[in-house]
C-alpha cells in the first residue's frame, strides 16, 4: 500500500498521462484517516473536498490507507520505446517463467541533440489522434558511449551509423513511445509507427529496439519477486569490521540504505560505511579491490536519486553526509570560490557564503542535498540557462577513484577524470571535495509566479524569457495538477496583481503551468526594475 500511498498523494505521472491523465485521475474512492484520527471514506460524491485535497496533497490533508483505482483492459502486445527497467509497465531483463504472459513488447529508443526539436515532437505525438499510448521523454548529460551500453538490451536500425555516434560530453534527450496492438494488427500497426517515426527530426542513427515480454504483475512493488539475497562469506563481513578507520562501518540498521527517493527499488546493503576522513573511503574502496569479494559500492548523500543510484545491493554504501564538517573554506578575490567537502549540504554553504556578500551561481531548487550528490549528476535550476547546471560551475574536485586512490582533478589537471565524474552518477569516482565558483549574492529579489492553461503558451514564454537578454535571472516552471484553491495557498508568500481576479479563479480539477522567475536588484534599481515590460502570453 505505501507505493499507493506515495504516487497518489504526489500525482503519479507517466507516459500515459497525456491520455489517461496521472494517477490521481484514476481514483474512484479513498478511505482516509484525517489528521484527527478519524476514517473516512471519500470519493467525488462523497466527502467530495477531502477527495481533491488528499490526491497530490502530498500527505498534508489525510493518510490514504485505501484506495479504489480505475482499471483498464491490459494489451495483448505492445510495441515499446522505452528506458531501460520500466517498473510500472512490469518489464525486466531475467523473466522468470512463472510469471510471463506469452505477449511481448516492442521496446525502441530514439536520442535528440536539440531540446525544440525534442519538445516539438511529443507534443505533436501527444496531440495526433490514435498515434502511441505512451509517449514520455528523459534527459542524458555526458554519458560516454551510451549507444555501446545500450547494445544489451537493443539492437540498433542501423549498426554502421550507431558504431560512428559519439555521445561524450553532450547532452541529448531520450523519447520513449508506446504502441498497444494485437497480433492481427501486427503489419499494419508497424506501418503506422514507420510512418509516425518518419515525421520525428530524433537523430536517424540512435533508434534502437529491443523485443521482450510484457507481464501484468508490477515487479518492482511485489516483494516475493524482490532481488534475491546473495549472503556474503562471513570472512567478508569479519574483514570489513577489522579496518582501521576514524569512522565506523555498520551491519545493522541498514533499512534507511535500502531505498532512495525514488522508491521504486528496495535494496539491502551488506554494511554502512560512516567515515570521518577521505582515508576511510580510500581505506575501504582498496580493501574491496583487493578481496575477492566483489562487493559494489555506492557512495550517498541524502538519498535523492530516483533509479537507485545510491543503493548498493549486499555491497557497502557510503554515507556521505559523515564526511561533513565546517571546514568551509571561502576565498575572494576577482574570481571567488568556496572548498568544501563532498558531503556538505547546499544550504550551509549558502548560509556561509552569504556572510561574505557571495553565494553559488547555480543552485539547485532543494538546498538539503550534499555538494558530492548534485555534481555527479547535474544540479539544474533556474538559473542553468544563465550560468549553467552546478557542474559548469566547478574549478577543482577531489576524488577517490575505484581503486582507492585519492586524486585532485581539474580542467587543466588529470581532465578526463574531471569531466567524467561531473555528472557521472558516482561511476567513475566518489567526490569527497569541491572548489566552487562564487558570485554576488543578489542583495534583493523579485519574486514572480503566473499561471498557464496551455501548455504551448508556456514553454514558448520560458523560451523567450530564456533567450532575452538582461530580462531575468531565475526562469523556471511546474506542473500543478489538481490543486484546489491554489491561489489562495501562495497568498502567504505572494501578492496577487489584482486580487478581485485572483478570487474569483478556480484551480480544482485542472492542469495548470506555473512560470517562475526572479529578477535581482538593490534598492537603487526598485523603480526601473519595476518599469521593465515584457510581453508574456499569460
Amino acid at each position: 500500500m505505501s507505493q499507493v500511498v506515495s504516487t497518489l498523494s504526489n500525482a503519479g505521472i507517466s507516459g500515459q498521462a497525456f491520455k489517461h491523465g496521472p494517477q490521481i485521475n484514476n481514483v474512484y474512492q479513498l478511505e482516509i484517516v484525517t489528521g484527527k484520527g478519524e476514517v473516512v471514506t471519500c470519493s467525488e460524491k462523497r466527502n467530495s473536498e477531502l477527495f481533491q485535497s488528499v490526491l497530490g496533497g502530498l500527505g498534508q490533508f489525510g493518510i490514504i490507507t485505501r484506495a479504489r483505482i480505475s482499471l483498464g483492459p491490459a494489451p495483448l502486445m505492445v510495441k515499446f520505446h522505452l528506458e531501460h527497467n520500466a517498473c510500472g509497465f512490469g518489464l525486466v531483463n531475467n523473466p522468470r517463467p512463472r510469471t510471463w504472459l506469452k505477449e511481448y513488447v516492442k521496446w525502441i529508443r530514439a536520442l535528440y541533440s536539440d531540446f525544440s526539436a525534442f519538445s516539438k515532437d511529443q507534443e505533436h505525438l501527444i496531440s495526433k489522434e490514435n498515434a502511441f499510448d505512451y509517449v514520455e521523454g528523459f534527459v542524458i548529460i555526458n554519458r560516454t558511449d551510451i549507444l555501446n551500453n545500450w547494445r544489451s538490451s537493443f539492437t540498433p536500425n542501423d549498426s554502421t551509423e550507431a558504431n560512428q555516434f559519439k555521445s561524450d560530453g553532450k547532452t541529448l534527450y531520450c523519447l520513449e513511445v508506446v504502441k498497444y496492438f494485437n497480433s492481427k494488427e501486427a503489419n499494419s500497426m508497424n506501418q503506422e509507427t514507420e510512418k509516425l517515426l518518419s515525421e520525428l527530426s530524433y537523430i536517424p542513427s540512435t533508434l534502437f529496439s529491443s523485443e521482450v515480454p510484457y507481464i501484468e504483475t508490477n515487479l518492482c512493488s511485489n516483494p516475493s519477486l524482490s532481488t534475491p539475497i546473495d549472503l556474503p562469506p562471513s570472512d567478508t563481513l569479519s574483514s570489513l569490521d577489522s579496518l582501521d578507520l576514524e569512522g565506523y562501518i555498520t551491519f545493522h540498521d541498514v533499512h534507511n540504505a535500502s531505498k532512495d527517493f525514488g522508491n521504486r527499488y528496495h535494496l539491502p546493503p551488506l554494511a554502512i560505511l560512516h567515515p570521518k576522513s577521505v582515508s576511510d573511503i580510500s581505506t575501504v574502496m582498496r580493501h574491496i579491490v583487493r578481496s575477492t569479494s566483489n562487493l559494489t559500492v555506492a557512495a550517498r548523500g541524502h538519498g535523492h536519486s530516483l533509479q537507485g543510484q545510491a543503493l548498493a545491493h549486499q555491497g557497502v554504501v557510503i554515507n556521505m553526509e559523515s564526511l561533513r564538517s565546517h571546514d568551509i573554506k571561502i576565498y575572494k578575490g576577482k574570481q571567488p570560490y568556496v572548498d568544501v567537502s563532498g558531503g556538505e549540504l547546499w544550504i550551509n554553504i549558502l548560509r556561509e557564503t552569504l556572510k561574505y556578500g557571495l553565494s553559488p551561481k547555480s543552485w539547485t531548487d532543494y538546498l538539503h542535498l550534499t555538494v558530492g550528490g548534485t555534481l555527479s549528476n547535474a544540479g539544474i535550476s533556474g538559473q542553468a540557462f544563465k550560468h549553467g547546471p552546478q557542474i559548469n560551475n566547478v574549478y577543482q574536485l577531489e576524488i577517490v577513484t575505484g581503486k582507492g586512490e585519492v586524486v585532485t582533478c581539474s580542467e587543466k589537471r588529470n581532465s578526463e577524470l574531471f569531466q567524467s565524474v561531473l555528472g557521472g552518477l558516482g561511476q567513475f569516482g566518489i567526490i569527497t571535495r569541491a572548489r566552487i565558483s562564487l558570485g554576488a549574492a543578489p542583495l534583493m529579489v523579485k519574486w514572480i509566479r503566473a499561471l498557464y492553461s496551455d501548455f504551448s503558451a508556456f514553454s514558448r514564454d520560458q523560451e523567450h524569457l530564456i533567450s532575452k537578454e538582461n530580462a531575468f535571472d531565475y526562469v523556471e516552471g511546474f506542473v500543478i495538477i489538481n490543486r484546489t484553491d491554489i491561489l489562495n495557498n501562495w497568498r502567504s508568500s505572494f501578492t496577487p496583481n489584482d486580487s478581485t481576479e485572483a478570487n474569483q479563479f478556480k484551480s480544482d480539477g485542472k492542469t495548470l503551468y506555473c512560470l517562475e522567475v526572479v529578477k535581482y536588484f538593490n534598492s537603487k534599481e526598485a523603480n526601473s526594475m519595476n518599469q521593465v515590460r515584457i510581453r508574456l502570453s499569460l
